[in-house]
């Protein structure tokens, strides 16, 4: 083999598929075996895997790439739409030998769109393997930008693309804590006083912290939440945590993962409920992190605002416990005006849209019960860490 090019990759299927934070959810995986793959069923039961080990064993360790045996050029793309493929992507950017060729592209729109309706894409595909596979000299090497980043608008703007850098994540950026305070507020300055808020595990309950922008303002790369949590009643909780753009009204905005000019509806508002997908339209940067899984081993960890969880042993949370929580939130790329508010979003319940009708994201089955408290201040200094350009 002389190159590759993961087109929206998967590097650990167990951290970035199907126990995502150390919980299950077979996602659209099951979808797409029932309805639209043809053939004898004989694929491999995930299902039943993890009802035989929940936590790390040789199995799922077999199913992580270990990137340093690596060592032929590489090509690489993610985007933000399709949040299965988006850090196994970049992980493999960020892990490969810095010997190895290697690029990196945010794509602006969802992977099967840039897949099928982007001739661009195709072409550029083309000249990488053009140039390593038939030793072609046509500018691949020296046009291509390493690293090129996507923003998202939100709205009716279509996101900034092909944004070239050199690395990633961008050197310059500088990271800032948004601390949780009281009134539903994110603040840059501690909060001295502790205080709480808590909220139903199941169904659509919610707690929200807001920071309204004075500025311009741009974040790209790898956010991170640390929460001091609580689950009274329960010895176990799977968290949830997102980041929503919200406009100058303070209404939650979406993205379109598709061209607006290519949309057959003007709006979000105009389009049928039944198309309100993940595939089609972003809502936010969304972690998970199940409580028990909560240990982070820093030497493997592939950032500071990435942290690697062994989930090699299941630590349960006391009935009076407070537990510190490090949750790494997939990569973002989004611009804020003046006016408009970022909002950290609680919950116990998946908080994105659906892939399809009929997904069932199975965390219903697998612990969340009772109220999860949200602790902030003083001694438990919640806050989201966030890369600002």
């Amino acid at each position: 083999m002389k190159a590759i090019a993961p087109w929206e990759a998967c590097s650990d299927l167990y951290r970035e598929q199907f126990v995502r934070g150390g919980t299950f959810d077979s996602g659209l995986f099951d979808w797409i075996i029932q309805r639209m793959i043809r053939g004898r069923g004989r694929v491999e039961d995930f299902h039943e895997m993890y009802r035989r080990s929940r936590v790390m064993n040789a199995y799922w360790a077999d199913k992580r790439v270990d990137f340093s045996r690596i060592d032929i050029p590489t090509f690489i793309t993610a985007s933000y739409a399709s949040f299965v493929h988006t850090m196994g992507s970049i992980r493999g950017f960020m892990e490969l030998p810095e010997s190895v060729p290697k690029w990196l592209k945010i794509n602006p729109w969802q992977e099967w769109y840039d897949l099928w309706a982007c001739p661009e894409s195709s072409d550029e595909l083309a000249a990488f393997f053009d140039h390593y596979l038939k030793d072609i000299d046509n500018g691949f090497v020296k046009d291509t930008p390493r690293v090129r980043t996507t923003v998202l608008q939100y709205g009716l703007e279509d996101p900034l693309y092909n944004i070239a850098e050199n690395e990633y994540p961008l050197a310059r950026t500088v990271y800032r804590d948004l601390h949780l305070g009281a009134e539903q507020s994110l603040n840059f300055e501690p909060i001295s006083a502790s205080s709480s808020v808590e909220h139903e595990s199941a169904g659509t309950a919610t707690s929200v912290f807001n920071y309204k922008f004075d500025t311009a303002t741009r974040l790209v790369g790898l956010p991170k939440a640390i929460l001091y949590m609580s689950c009274p009643g329960s010895d176990d909780m799977t968290v949830y945590v997102s980041i929503r753009k919200l406009d100058v009204n303070g209404r939650a905005m979406v993205a379109l993962n598709i061209p607006w000019s290519r949309a057959q509806a003007k709006s979000f508002e105009e389009t049928d409920p039944k198309d309100h997908s993940n595939l089609l339209f972003s809502t936010g940067f969304m972690g998970i992190l199940r409580a028990s899984h909560r240990e982070v081993d820093e030497k493997r960890s592939m950032h500071p605002q990435y942290p690697y969880h062994p989930h090699s042993k299941e630590a349960k949370v006391g009935p009076d416990e407070i537990v510190k929580m490090e949750i790494g939130i997939w990569a973002m790329g989004a611009d804020y005006q003046a006016g408009e508010s970022i909002q950290l979003q609680v919950s116990g319940s998946y908080p994105l849209l659906q892939e399809f009708e009929g997904v069932d994201h199975e965390e219903k089955q697998d612990g969340n019960r009772g109220k999860h408290v949200v602790h902030f201040g003083g001694d438990y200094p919640s806050r989201l860490i966030l890369p600002f350009v």
